[in-house]
Order: C-alpha cells, then structure tokens, then sequence
C-alpha cells in the first residue's frame, strides 16, 4: 500500500484514505482528514446555492383570482427568532475559535522544529568546513617540505655525480666508496618518490573531500530553501487563519438568516425572506433574489415586493425573468416593483396573453441589456 504524508501535520495518509475521500489532494498537497476538518470555516452558502432543497408535490397550488385571497389561505408562522439560527451561529463560532487555536499549535510546533533543524544543520556545517580546512592545510604542509627534500636530493646527487666523476679519474681507490654513497642517494631518492606518490593519493583523497564538502554544501542549501518554504507555508496558512477570523467578525447581524432560505419549510423560508426586507439593508438583495425562483408562490410574491422596497438594481434581471413566472400574483408583484426601481413601464399585463406578455418581457430585456451599465455602474 501506497503512503502519503500531510503536508500539514506530516502524519501518515494511506492511499486508501485518498481513494476513499477521507484526505483530500489539493494542488499537489496531501491533506488529512483532521486538518481538512480544522480548517474548515462554517460560512453560509451564497447565490444560487439558495435553491436547495425545495419542498415539492403538494406546494403546487392552483391560482385564486386574487393575491389576497391566496394570503388567507396560507398560516403565518410566529415572527419570533429561530433557536436553530442562534445553534448555528454558536457553532461557528466554537468551530472558528478550534481552527485558530489549531493553526497556532501548528505554527508553534513547525517553528520549534525548524529551529532545532537549523541548528543541527549549523553544528554539521562547522565541523565539515572545519575538518576540511585542518586536512588540507596538513597535506600542504607536507607536500611543500618533501618537494623540498627532493630538490635538495636531486641537487646533492648530481653533485655526487660530479665528484664521483672527478674522483675517477684521479683516484681509482676512491670509486667504490663513491659508488657506494651513490647506491644510498638512490635508495633515498625511491624513499622519495614513494613519499611522493603517497602525496599524490592523499591529494586525490583531498579532492574528494572537497567534492563531499560541496555537495553537503549544496544539501545544505536545499534544506534552507525547504525550511523556508516551510516557514512561508505556516505563515501563510497563520494569515488566513487570522483573515477568516477578522471575515466572520465583520458580517452583519442579520447574516444567521440566510441559512434559514434553504430551511425545507416554505414558512421559515417566507418568514426569512421578509425578516431580511425588514433590516432594509440593500446588501440582503443578492440573497434575495435566487428566492423568486422558489417553489413556494407566497415565497416569491414576498421576494419580488421586497426587492421593490429596497430598490436594488442588482435584482432587476431576477425581476424580469419572474414577469414569466406561471403565477399572475407573482407577475403582477414582480413588475410593479420593476417600475417602482427603474422608472419605466412597458404597460405589462400580469393577467395578459401569452404572446402579449411575451413582447412586453422582451421589451424589458432590451431595456436593461442598454441601460445595465449606466444603472450598476452608478
């Protein structure tokens, strides 16, 4: 079996675990299960994510005549605030704090580990360098004294060479001691020679002491590249630590209410929707407008009256797009808020044909498809 490790915590992650979806792969980097878990925030989900889990069957109601006749037909639920939504929030809360005490262990740990690492690394670095230096100046000291010894015993054999020479011719009694002395000159000159040829081998030992010594130097290098990768990588997983933190201290206080427009009954969802109207903070429109898609009709009239009220520019597509809505009291909410934000009538029939209503919807399309810079962008 196959075995990662986090690039977290540096446990151990099997490939199974991999296979299986209990550790993650992310850009190359092996996460585990509980640093997956650790880091994790609880932020509610945004946009079009809203659409989840929709009651269906017997929402579908037929159409009354009246929008008020479908409002006595349908129970209000109490406008008091939801324990599910202050559960939540508590939760995030202590989920938000077990992330940060965590990252800060990781943090705390990694660094001792690389200090103790550096160090080690120092004290390894010193010796060698020191070693190194004490062998190389040692064999230098020897070879510059036995060149030495050879040049003088060269020198003093050749002018051995020249009495012996000169001793010849004059006195025959006196060769064979010459020669005699000329046999220990050589003898000393091979003790030389093989003094030169253990130099030689304890320069190419040299030598590779100098290849080790740059090649540790170069390992050297890469483990303070991979210790300061490792310190930037802690740091930077510290700074989003701290930006989650600083992210979820700065929502707002009606933020525990969008969870509660993917709640599966149409009545928390409707009471949700009118709660987030009531804060009259332009900003809920962007959570808002997804709900003119619910499956709930009192949950779409509320949505397409509120967007009205606070008149967001941004729900002004969503708003077309409910003109084709199936519902007429949906139409009908939908374009009287359109006019009340833009100004404009195209004279659409909520209760109109088909094909009338049709040409009015696309007349509302080109009119945004023209004025949606100037409008956004103001």
């Amino acid at each position: 079996m196959k075995i990662y490790f986090c690039d977290l915590c540096n446990e151990s992650v099997p490939n199974g675990d991999l296979e299986n979806g209990r550790a993650l792969m992310r850009n190359g980097r092996v996460i585990c299960q509980a640093c997956e878990g650790a880091m994790t925030t609880h932020d509610e989900p945004e946009g079009d994510g809203a659409k989840a889990d929709f009651r269906s069957g017997s929402e579908d109601q037929p159409a009354t005549d009246t929008t008020a006749a479908k409002d006595s037909q349908r129970p209000r639920p109490e406008r008091s605030a939801s324990p599910v939504a202050a559960m939540a929030v508590a939760l995030a809360s202590f989920s938000l704090l077990g992330t940060f005490g965590g990252a800060a262990f990781l943090f705390t740990n990694t660094d001792e580990r690389i200090r103790s690492i550096e160090d080690e690394l120092g004290a390894v670095r010193r010796d060698a360098l020191s070693d190194g230096r004490a062998i190389e100046s040692r064999l230098n000291d020897d070879l510059r004294r036995t060149g030495e010894e050879i040049s003088d015993a060269r020198t003093g054999l050749a002018e051995l060479r020249a009495r012996l020479e000169e001793s010849s011719r004059s006195q025959g009694d006196s060769v064979a001691r010459l020669s005699d002395d000329f046999i220990e000159w050589e003898a000393r000159l091979r003790e030389f020679e093989a003094i030169t040829t253990k130099i030689e081998r304890h320069e190419r030992e040299l030598s590779l002491i100098r290849d080790s010594t740059d090649t540790l130097r170069t390992d050297l290098r890469i483990v303070d590249n991979r210790i300061q990768e490792q310190r930037e990588r802690v740091e930077d997983q510290a700074r989003a630590t701290e930006e989650a933190v600083e992210a979820e201290d700065a929502k707002p206080a009606w933020w525990g209410l969008v969870a509660e427009l993917q709640n599966q009954n149409s009545g928390v969802r409707w009471q949700a929707v009118q709660s987030l109207g009531a804060t009259k903070d332009a900003t809920v429109a962007e959570h808002l407008t997804p709900m003119l898609k619910d499956p709930d009709i009192f949950v779409r009239m509320a949505t397409a009256r509120i967007l009205g009220d606070l008149q967001a520019m941004v729900g002004i597509p969503a708003l077309i797009a409910a003109l084709e809505d199936p519902e007429a009291s949906v139409r009908e909410a939908s374009v009287v808020s359109l006019r009340s934000v833009t100004g404009q009538n195209f004279r659409f029939d909520p209760s109109g044909k088909d094909s009338e209503r049709s040409k009015r919807v696309k007349a509302w399309r080109d009119w945004w498809e023209k004025s949606a810079d100037d409008l956004l962008g103001s």
